[in-house]
């Protein structure tokens, strides 16, 4: 009961941050779109207003999914968005700040793991949370979140295909930085390994894979 108290708590503050968040993102979007408008930067601006369309792109896939929200698991993602798209691209970070960049593709493991969790819950046929599970869940969130690794490097491929933008440095390093991106993503995998352990021990884990847990146990009804 204090369990179920205690989950229904969070999910109360995560929902109000995650509504004064999305004010705060719709916000920045839009200055950033008419600070870029007058210098003709097409690439910035559209890129800029585009990524507003996160938050009525999450409530689309909830409704045509019928899935059941997790305002945590949802505030999670659309920070790692912010700081990736409007912070890394649209502010620019990853040309002023050249770890930035590394430190996004890191983040982006962790987060495929997250995400790829409560996808393994969806397949298994009772999606029963079990501790016999922990060997097979964790192989199978790390080779997502290598997937993805690859996915979006070849959206970058993609991106400098249609704009002209060179956003994998290949003029200057090769294939080093995308080799590079691939690596830490799969370090970003691995480091939340601790916490996956942690969660099939006890049965707890944490703000982030608590977060998780909520998404299945709201779900995936268990057999």
């Amino acid at each position: 009961m204090f369990l179920l108290q205690s989950n229904l708590q969070r999910e109360i503050l995560f929902k109000k941050l995650y509504f004064l968040f999305a004010i705060v993102y719709s916000i920045a979007s839009v200055a950033l779109f008419l600070y870029y408008l007058p210098s003709g930067d097409s690439y910035h601006y559209l890129l800029s207003l585009a990524t507003i369309v996160l938050f009525p792109g999450l409530e689309l896939f909830y409704r045509l999914t019928g899935l059941k929200r997790s305002y945590p698991l949802d505030f999670f993602f659309a920070l790692f968005v912010f700081m990736a798209w409007m912070l890394g691209t649209a502010c620019q970070f990853y040309v002023w700040f050249p770890y930035f960049d590394k430190i996004m593709h890191t983040l982006s493991g962790c987060l495929t793991m997250l995400l790829a969790l409560p996808l393994f819950y969806a397949l298994k046929s009772s999606h029963k949370v079990e501790k016999g599970d922990c060997k097979l869940a964790i192989i199978f969130c790390i080779l997502t979140a290598l997937a993805v690794a690859g996915v979006w490097e070849m959206c970058e491929y993609g991106i400098h295909f249609v704009t002209g933008v060179d956003v994998q440095k290949v003029q200057t390093t090769g294939i080093n930085d995308t080799m590079q991106d691939m690596l830490v993503c799969t370090a970003g995998a691995l480091l939340m390994l601790p916490m996956f352990l942690r969660y099939y021990r006890t049965g707890h884990g944490g703000a982030l894979l608590g977060a998780c847990d909520a998404f299945i146990q709201k779900n995936f009804p268990q057999t």
